[in-house]
């Protein structure tokens, strides 16, 4: 899916619920692909750490030099994962293409 939006064929936004209505159906699973699409990314946001020193790098950087964030993450994890991990202030822009 993702080549297919690569290719613009596809909008980013729509593969968050279509993998899941695609995987329902390859398993023959009958629940919600919006819940689980809405949980998968909550999960994406909720979790995950920091490597040891990340926070020590970004100060010494931000403190000499202007930082930016570039991801193609989406934007509602990118976003949540920034502010959980305390590290969206160490960036002067920050771009998510989702």
């Amino acid at each position: 899916m993702w080549a297919a939006v690569e290719r613009g064929e596809l909008q980013p936004t729509e593969v968050r619920h279509r993998r899941f209505e695609q995987f329902n159906v390859t398993v023959g699973l009958d629940a919600d692909p919006v819940l689980m699409a809405d949980t998968f990314v909550w999960g994406l946001g909720a979790h995950g750490e920091l490597y040891p020193g990340t926070v020590d790098v970004l100060a010494a950087l931000a403190s000499r030099a202007s930082l930016g964030l570039v991801t193609n993450g989406l934007s509602d994890v990118q976003r949540s994962r920034l502010s959980r991990l305390g590290i969206a202030e160490y960036f002067d822009a920050i771009v998510v293409s989702s």
